[in-house]
């Protein structure tokens, strides 16, 4: 069953980037290239110009943008649907320890 929360993600999400949710957020779960713990500090403000670290687009200065400090001091930016998106990958995805990754073709 999927939430409310987790179904409300998906949806901006889509209307956001124009595409569905893309295999790059759970590869880099996987890779371990975005964190699944969980952060010390947030904020937001306007967009900085500088890429997100979910999708990898440039976050407009005419955009929110989500910045998280995470327990080993890296800063991670994210679009706010792309933040709900991780935030919603990372609790749903199973143990790595006992799964294979995702296959490319999602």
């Amino acid at each position: 069953m999927i939430e409310r929360g987790s179904a409300l993600t998906y949806a901006v999400f889509s209307a956001h980037h124009g595409r569905g949710v893309p295999a790059d957020h759970t590869n880099k779960l996987w890779r371990r290239a975005l964190p699944t713990e969980e952060p010390v500090k947030v904020w937001g403000g306007m967009g900085s110009g500088l890429k997100c670290d979910g999708c990898d687009v440039p976050i407009l200065s005419s955009e929110p943008e989500i910045e998280v400090e995470m327990p080993d001091a890296r800063t991670l930016r994210f679009h706010v649907a792309c933040d709900g998106l991780w935030r919603v990958l990372k609790q749903a995805l199973p143990d790595q320890k006992h799964a294979p990754p995702p296959s490319s073709s999602l």
